[in-house]
């Protein structure tokens, strides 16, 4: 019988080698297409803390494509952004929202961002910031109450528990002209993160689920109508059926 003898040396080199674990982003890609004017997507983060993932925090934005300009170069949307932060988070600030893109032409060509600009609450733009926790470069970054030029810190400003829908606008320019834009692996950073066990933490959030977009007034107004028909339908129905009798 062989015995295998490691020394503790060899068990420390190894145990150094080994990179840390980072947060896995999320691929998740969503298109626009220039005939795309008002359509939205709604996406729900989860929240890591030291890369572990810490219950209660979580976020919520909203981007819809506004409009399309300068021959198909410029790429103009509406964000929204909550924090959905609970019990057992008692403080929390969404500090910096952002994600990769990509233009594509018609030949189905892939085009890098040249420039990404914003306004409202998040309103400074980063390009190829690193994200704590989860490592990899992303493509634009929006940051509230200034701070660094990066991926990495949003200052004091951002949204805080329970705070209704803040936002602003952002625009996507590309050197030459695309027809669709596809958004992916999408993250928020949080800030000043406190429970009962943490304190003045920060944290990272990546898509971890799609929450329903709030329909517009008039999509109630149908989605009422509908009910309303269904329900009368089914009135005479029944209706009907008992006369046979």
């Amino acid at each position: 019988m062989r015995v295998l003898v490691v020394s503790a040396l060899a068990v420390v080199a190894v145990a150094t080698a080994t990179p840390a674990m980072a947060v896995s982003q999320v691929s998740s890609p969503v298109t626009f297409l220039t005939t795309d004017i008002g359509k939205r997507t709604d996406i729900g983060y989860n929240g890591y803390v030291n890369e572990t993932l810490t219950a209660g925090l979580e976020a919520r934005t909203i981007f819809q494509l506004s409009s399309v300009g300068n021959s198909g170069k410029q790429w103009n949307f509406i964000y929204s952004v909550q924090n959905l932060a609970s019990a057992p988070i008692t403080n929390a600030r969404v500090s910096i929202f952002g994600f990769d893109v990509d233009g594509v032409t018609i030949a189905n060509n892939l085009v890098a961002l040249q420039s990404a600009t914003s306004t409202g609450v998040f309103g400074s733009a980063s390009r190829n910031g690193n994200v704590p926790q989860i490592g990899p470069t992303l493509d634009v970054c929006f940051r509230a109450g200034g701070g660094g030029s990066n991926c990495a810190s949003g200052g004091g400003g951002g949204n805080s528990v329970a705070e209704s829908f803040v936002g602003g606008t952002f625009r996507l320019t590309f050197a030459t002209s695309v027809q669709k834009v596809m958004l992916d692996n999408f993250f928020v950073r949080y800030q000043s993160v406190n429970s009962n066990v943490l304190n003045g933490a920060s944290g990272v959030g990546v898509n971890a689920f799609w929450a329903p977009a709030v329909p517009e007034p008039a999509v109630w107004a149908q989605l009422i109508t509908g009910f309303g028909l269904l329900g009368l339908s089914l009135r005479r129905h029944r209706a009907a059926a008992m006369a046979i009798r």
